[in-house]
This record gives C-alpha cells, sequence and structure tokens, in this order.
C-alpha cells in the first residue's frame, strides 16, 4: 500500500505551542481514500496540527522548545 500526498494551501494555524505558517497536506491511500490532513511548518521543522481520519483523532502541537 502506497499513499498519495498532495500540498494543497499555505495556511496560518494557531495551536496552543503558537501561530505559524503552514503547509495544508492532504495524504490519501491508493484507493483515493482520504486517510488524513496535516499541517507542516517550515519553522518548527514538523507537523503543529493533525488530523487522522481512521481514528478520528486531532491532535495539535501544545508547546515546543529551542
Amino acid at each position: 500500500m502506497y499513499h498519495i500526498i498532495t500540498f494543497t494551501a499555505v495556511e496560518q494555524i494557531t495551536v496552543a505551542a503558537g501561530t505559524f505558517e503552514c503547509f495544508k497536506v492532504v495524504k490519501y491511500d491508493d484507493g483515493g481514500t482520504h486517510q488524513g490532513t496535516f499541517w507542516f511548518s517550515e519553522e518548527m521543522k514538523r507537523e503543529v496540527k493533525w488530523i487522522d481520519q481512521n481514528m478520528g483523532v486531532i491532535a495539535e502541537l501544545k508547546s515546543y522548545s529551542v
């Protein structure tokens, strides 16, 4: 099984850790079923928010340190 990844937008995302400019990334399985969405911050070098469609889970970055 492989995944199809699409970059759909650049958005400002606000989570408990702050506000970040992020790439919105949508992930599909090889059959085209939506698997999840995440927002990747170039500044943080990681996801700051993600939604897992299969498990119904929403997770957000709560804090970080340099």
